[in-house]
């Protein structure tokens, strides 16, 4: 507690203030006693004490020897009200003069009153950071923040402290780990001047981590002690919050389901194998799944013994010429592998041990040497290790070996420009595994084109000449020769002769161009034969054509209707008669004139006959755009003439006379 006095002395008494403060270890507050005295006046003053206008003590006692006037006031407890109180000491020995005082304040020190953690009672994820406020407020002066884990004050290296009036806020980083879960986090405030002044906020921690889960075999058995037909299972041991909502069993990668004929059964967090096989050997591990994630166990390898199995795709057929040694070879699955293998020959006439071979841990190798046909037959392989013998024996056949005979029908199948396919029937291999060969010569059998190898009698083969006659010489072979030749003609197709075709590209001047008759007998329904008379030109719907290219479709409105005809065809007309073409209707020209102009080629040259000058022809000026329809399917002789952009000659459909 701190005490300020301030002395107001208006008359001849003096007032002497005196303090005792005491300090309460049972209430935790304090207690104060002023104590007023003033020395002499006449006649003897009162003394009392005041707050503000409300008198708190006027018992005041003389003192003789020392001619004072003294008032002790006791505060038993200040309260927290009581901060910067002003207390008043007064001394009057009249009515009519201003008492004499003098005031004291009061400035207290004040423990904090309340702590507030936020955010408050939320669980936590394991591993993520997290920010935590602490606020206390009260404390004068401001009090100092601490963080707790459990009794265990933590560090705060980025604390970022803030003081505002009463309040004093703290920032707190955290990450909570999974050793935290269940344990009593806080934050705590005290006042640096008042022993035990300390209040904390703070709860009980609840992590949610993603499970932990390890998984280790059933204790009925040892690790190296299982063996085929025992029952074997697995516990999954999990540590999660929240709990798992999921548990899954997994072997060599791939997850396993409940299968009773297959003596797998799935219990919650065990996993029992009945009557295991040497199949059930591998890898196994489980996995939980809850709110957090997914936790994935440890790998366990299930060790199974069992007795001694051959291994598959071995080599099971060994052919042998008399006189000759070979090796045979024995492989073996088992476990434990330290094996001892046995080795017996058998056929329909002798059966004998074998007792020339090495080991090499789990193989074997046997030599073998045929001296007379009854040395081929079947030689069987076994062993036996700790768990037991091997069940069934490893069986090998050794058969006479000779190099393999001729093929059989053999034929070109199919042929082309620069290919050719060719089948055979294979025929025996001579006891070894053989291979088959085709070489490509040409007709003279002295340039080879090409040398191939097949596992099967079969060939095809590309990349050869056309048009060429080949020789083709196919053959089998194994490790102790190759078999007789079989020749075989073929062929190759003749590439087709390239026909080149040139097109003329026609000319489409403003003219139109007609081609002169070789003779007035030609035209098309001549009737008459002479001299003067002049054929009419016979417009008919079927040698009318108008272009119905939609690329070349030009609007009427635009450009004009864009018509081609031509003459009937005729089988006494040599020579053809190109289609004649009209140029467009042009909007700028009122009246557009068409020029015939005659191909005077070599060809038309020399074979024309002109009989007599003809008068020139007239014309008429047609405008079409007014009306253009689109030819009827009909031979209206009129409706055709109508689209017609080009002049026409003055003719109507019948025969003049020129004279």
């Amino acid at each position: 507690m701190t005490v300020t006095p301030s002395l107001n002395i208006r008359t001849t008494a003096a007032i002497v203030l005196k303090f005792v403060s005491r300090y309460s270890k049972v209430a935790m507050r304090y207690a104060m006693r002023p104590l007023a005295a003033s020395p002499g006046g006449k006649p003897r003053p009162t003394v009392t004490w005041w707050r503000e206008y409300s008198l708190l003590d006027d018992t005041y006692m003389f003192i003789p020897g020392d001619n004072l006037v003294r008032n002790e006031l006791k505060i038993s407890e200040l309260k927290r009200h009581d901060l910067l109180a002003v207390l008043t000491c007064q001394a009057s020995n009249n009515n009519i003069t201003v008492p004499a005082s003098t005031a004291i304040t009061l400035d207290l020190n004040l423990k904090p009153v309340d702590v507030r953690i936020d955010p408050t009672r939320q669980p936590l994820s394991a591993g993520q950071e997290y920010e935590f406020t602490c606020m206390a407020a009260g404390s004068r002066p401001h009090a100092v923040i601490t963080w707790w884990k459990g009794n265990k004050q933590l560090k705060n290296p980025d604390d970022k402290s803030t003081q505002a009036g009463d309040v004093a806020t703290s920032f707190f980083r955290f990450t909570p780990t999974v050793q935290d879960n269940n344990v009593h986090f806080s934050c705590r405030a005290h006042n640096p001047v008042i022993p035990g002044s300390a209040e904390s906020d703070g709860w009980t921690l609840e992590i949610h981590y993603v499970p932990h889960v390890s998984l280790q075999l059933g204790s009925t058995f040892k690790k190296g002690e299982i063996q085929e037909g025992n029952d074997v299972y697995f516990e999954c041991n999990i540590h999660a919050n929240p709990w798992v909502t999921e548990v899954s069993w997994y072997f060599k990668g791939q997850e396993l389901r409940t299968n009773t004929s297959a003596g797998i059964v799935i219990s919650n967090q065990s996993l029992v194998l009945q009557k295991v096989q040497r199949t059930n050997r591998g890898l196994y591990y489980c996995m939980a799944t809850n709110a957090e994630g997914t936790g994935r166990s440890n790998e366990v390898f299930l060790r199974i013994r069992y007795a001694p199995e051959c291994k598959p795709n071995q080599k099971k057929i060994y052919g042998v010429a008399l006189f000759e040694t070979v090796g045979i070879t024995c492989e073996l699955d088992a476990d434990p592998d330290n094996i001892t293998f046995r080795w017996r020959f058998n056929s329909s006439g002798k059966s004998l041990d074998i007792t020339n071979f090495q080991t090499t841990g789990t193989k074997s190798i046997a030599n073998y040497r045929p001296l007379s046909d009854d040395d081929y037959g079947s030689i069987i392989c076994w062993a036996s290790n700790d768990v037991g013998r091997q069940r069934e024996p490893c069986v090998f056949t050794v058969i006479p070996a000779g190099p393999p005979e001729k093929l059989q029908n053999c034929s070109v199948v199919n042929y082309t420009e620069d290919s050719l396919q060719v089948e055979c029937l294979e025929g025996y291999n001579g006891g070894l595994v053989q291979i088959f060969q085709l070489e490509v010569y040409d007709d003279t059998g002295r340039k080879l084109h090409g040398n191939f190898t097949s596992v099967q009698p079969q060939f095809y083969v590309s990349g050869l000449p056309s048009g060429k006659t080949l020789r083709l010489v196919i053959f089998a072979k194994n490790s102790k020769g190759k078999s007789a030749p079989v020749v075989l003609p073929a062929s190759t197709l003749q590439k087709p002769e390239k026909l080149t075709v040139t097109k003329r590209t026609p000319e489409v001047p403003d003219k139109c161009q007609t081609p002169l008759k070789k003779d007035t007998d030609d035209i098309a329904d001549s009737e008459e034969k002479g001299p003067d008379i002049i054929p009419a030109n016979i417009n008919t719907r079927q040698h009318f054509i108008v272009n119905e290219d939609p690329k070349e479709q030009v609007s009427p409105a635009k450009s004009g209707a864009v018509c081609h005809w031509g003459s009937p065809p005729r089988q006494t007309i040599l020579e053809p008669i190109p289609v004649q073409q009209c140029a467009p209707f042009r909007r700028q020209e009122d009246v557009t004139y068409a020029e015939l102009a005659l191909p005077l080629d070599q060809q038309t040259a020399a074979t024309m006959t002109v009989r007599r000058k003809e008068p020139p022809t007239e014309y008429a000026k047609l405008d079409c755009q007014r009306h253009i329809h689109p030819p009827k399917l009909g031979d209206d002789d009129e409706e055709i003439g109508s689209c017609t952009s080009c002049d026409t000659p003055l003719m109507k459909n019948k025969r003049e006379s020129a004279v």
